[in-house]
C-alpha cells in the first residue's frame, strides 16, 4: 500500500485517544471497516487492559506492537514514544450539554432511562426543566441558583 499523502511518513502507529460523546466509536468503526482493505490492525485497548491503563502498562503495550497499528482506548498521552502518532476528537463543551439533555430523556432511544430522567425533572419544580428546552434550562437553573451539572467527559 502506498503510504497516505496526509500522515507524516514516520508514524505507522497510531493511537486513537477516545474521548467519551465525541464522536470516536463512529470513527473507531470507520477504522475498523478499513483495516483489512488498507492492511493495518485496530486495536480494542480496553480489550486488553480495561480503560485507563496505567502508564506503565500502557508503555509496554505501545511498545510491542506491530507497524501499522491504530490503539484504541480512553489513554493518556505519554511522552517519548515519538513514532507514535496520538490522535483526539473533541467535542464543543456547549454543544455536548444541550445533546445530553434531549438524549437523557430520548425513550426510543433510552427507554426506561429515560422515563426516569423525565420522572426526576417532574418532581423537581425549582430545578427540574421539566417540558423546557436546553436554553430555557440554562436561564432557569442560572436564576434559581441551581447547580448546572457538566458531563463527566468536561
Amino acid at each position: 500500500p502506498h503510504p497516505s499523502p496526509w500522515i507524516p511518513s514516520k508514524y505507522n502507529r497510531m493511537v486513537f485517544t477516545h474521548v467519551g460523546k465525541s464522536g470516536g466509536s463512529y470513527v473507531i468503526n470507520v477504522m475498523k471497516a478499513l483495516q483489512k482493505r488498507n492492511s493495518f490492525k485496530v486495536i480494542k485497548g480496553s480489550t486488553l487492559n480495561g480503560f485507563n491503563t496505567p502508564k506503565q502498562k500502557l508503555v509496554s503495550d505501545l511498545r510491542s506492537m506491530e507497524n501499522n497499528t491504530i490503539y484504541e482506548n480512553h489513554a493518556n498521552y505519554v511522552q517519548g514514544l515519538d513514532d507514535w502518532e496520538w490522535i483526539s476528537m473533541v467535542r464543543d463543551p456547549l454543544e455536548m450539554m444541550n445533546s445530553l439533555f434531549y438524549y437523557s430523556v430520548d425513550t426510543e432511544t433510552r427507554g426506561e432511562k429515560a422515563h426516569e430522567e423525565l420522572e426526576r425533572r417532574k418532581k423537581d419544580a425549582v430545578c427540574g426543566c421539566f417540558s423546557l428546552e436546553f436554553d430555557e434550562c440554562i436561564d432557569k437553573k442560572y436564576k434559581k441558583n441551581c447547580t448546572i451539572e457538566l458531563p463527566p467527559q468536561m
